[in-house]
């Protein structure tokens, strides 16, 4: 991934992992990745192999690309690289390469991290597209953490998605212990806070938590943002949100995704399959021409309030509006293949949530009734794809996709709201 800048803490080889803990970290990396890293880290000078050995450091490099060459020309398992891992960094694995693996793990494995939104808003409450220099950002966001804590900073940008990454590190100091015996270490670290920042979009996704350190972070985000003097910006955070685990699914909500908008039954304008160019034969619009039969068949009819055509599939190469620049990588007939942690299907979701939450309000006179429903799975508006389409005859649908309210489909995009009325508003 580019990076923009390091902030290590301090510029000295930091051991901060117990083995045992960077063997769970490591295993959770696909293979590739793994080797792709240990070939990295000697090229870095602060991420270079121990030297254990009567050998100059230069030698001793040449020696571990060596061995990652060997491995991508056989299929060693993911056991031997990361014993290999441990034997040529013998001393552990310090922050830097910590914060390397876990922006990779975010790249690799969407769904490693929970996330919530925060919307970016002026004095008059209006939205603010954020356009970020992110060098600067980082230099000002790390001048301010430093005097609270200390910490150690990543940054990078997402190969696949218009993101920012922010990987923060904090630390606490612990009282030094009287005991001539005691071993224990003199700084403690919290659990790496992360910020993705979309690029154009009045969002930022990042980590949950109402812990001191999190609400911390976030207020010095909101102090580095680019201001004007007559119209500050702030950050408003709705914590009663459900966290989501894809980062894809928010950046299709949050990010500069034109799907963002056009869920549901309208995806087919995002998706562009339903407009035609003035130039174009409109007699032949796809529209006038749909199979009549197919409208009324319950998989098409469910397949339009959840996917926005009667296929329940898009065309679009990508979700969002530009397509970051990416190297394209060679393969080998070795490299595994490793299965996603959540398998698409027909009825997946374009942005699938995990929690879903409605106060449905409906008015009686002079009062209203309360009611709040709940929905919780991998998908819920997949699952609810999946339930509509169970049964053909009326009477024996668990849920009918003819007449299934619009923000049951995902239409709304947002996972939680008041419906009042029949009507939907969002919180």
């Amino acid at each position: 991934m580019e990076k923009y800048k390091k902030n290590i803490l301090p510029n000295t080889y930091i051991p901060v992992m117990a083995n045992s803990v960077t063997i769970n970290i490591l295993q959770r990396l696909p293979r590739y990745t793994l080797v792709e890293l240990m070939n990295k880290w000697p090229k870095i000078i602060n991420t270079q192999p121990h030297l254990t050995k009567d050998l100059h450091q230069r030698q001793w490099n040449k020696l571990v690309l060596l061995e990652v060459s060997k491995f991508r020309d056989n299929k060693a398992n993911k056991r031997k690289i990361i014993e290999k891992v441990f034997e040529f960094w013998s001393n552990g694995l310090n922050l830097l390469q910590l914060s390397q693996i876990d922006c990779q793990l975010i790249v690799d494995k969407p769904n490693s991290y929970s996330w919530i939104s925060s919307i970016v808003k002026d004095s008059k409450g209006k939205e603010i597209p954020l356009l970020l220099d992110p060098k600067k950002f980082l230099d000002m966001l790390s001048r301010d953490l430093n005097f609270i804590f200390m910490t150690h900073i990543y940054v990078c940008k997402h190969p696949k998605l218009p993101l920012i990454l922010i990987r923060i590190q904090v630390f606490d100091l612990q009282t030094v212990s009287s005991s001539k015996n005691s071993n224990r270490p003199h700084i403690s670290s919290n659990r790496p806070y992360f910020l993705a920042i979309p690029i154009g979009s009045p969002y930022i996704i990042h980590s949950p938590g109402k812990d001191l350190v999190s609400e911390i972070v976030m207020q010095v985000v909101e102090r580095n943002l680019p201001q004007v003097p007559n119209n500050l910006i702030t950050i408003d955070t709705d914590y009663k949100q459900h966290p989501v685990k894809s980062l894809e699914a928010m950046n299709v909500l949050y990010g500069n995704s034109r799907f963002s908008n056009s869920l549901g039954a309208w995806t087919s304008y995002a998706d562009s399959t339903i407009d035609i160019s003035p130039l174009n034969d409109i007699d032949n619009h796809k529209l006038l021409n749909e199979d009549k039969e197919n409208q009324h068949d319950i998989k098409s009819i469910a397949n339009l309030r959840f996917k926005g055509n009667y296929e329940g599939k898009i065309t679009s190469d990508f979700l969002f509006n530009e397509s970051p620049r990416r190297k394209k990588r060679k393969t080998t007939q070795f490299e595994d293949k490793e299965e996603e942690e959540i398998i698409k299907d027909e009825f997946s979701s374009l942005a699938p949530v995990q929690n879903a939450e409605f106060l449905i309000q409906q008015n009686h006179g002079d009062e209203y009734s309360n009611i709040t429903l709940k929905l919780s799975g991998a998908d819920v508006f997949g699952g609810l794809h999946e339930l509509s389409v169970q049964a053909e005859e009326k009477e024996l649908m668990i849920l009918d996709p003819s007449e299934m309210p619009s923000w049951l489909t995902g239409e709304e995009g947002r996972s939680h709201g008041t419906v009042r009325d029949g009507l939907y508003y969002k919180n």
